[in-house]
């Protein structure tokens, strides 16, 4: 396995008008994950009451895919959002206080 790093693989930007950086960390930082290794892989697991489909891949085929803290906090977010239904506009919702 090498130490390749990928850059293009996740270039986690995203609009300020739509979610700042400290917006995002609230959110993500607090959701709950794992890590695993299947087949050589690393990858990033939700392990939100159970869930443990994956948000991510943190190495593919010997190559780092998320490579910094924004990476990891796009791949949270998007899984929140796609796997869990949660509302990125929290500051209407009441989702987040239940």
């Amino acid at each position: 396995m090498d130490d390749r790093i990928d850059r293009d693989l996740m270039t986690a930007q995203w609009d300020p008008r739509l979610i700042t950086a400290a917006e995002a960390m609230a959110l993500a930082g607090d959701w709950p994950t794992s890590a695993a290794l299947i087949d050589g892989d690393i990858v990033l697991l939700c392990a939100k009451d159970g869930c443990g489909q994956s948000a991510g891949q943190l190495r593919y085929h010997g190559t780092t895919v998320i490579a910094s803290a924004s990476d990891y906090l796009s791949a949270v977010l998007r899984h929140m959002v796609t796997g869990h239904d949660f509302p990125l506009d929290h500051r209407r919702k009441t989702w987040m206080r239940n």
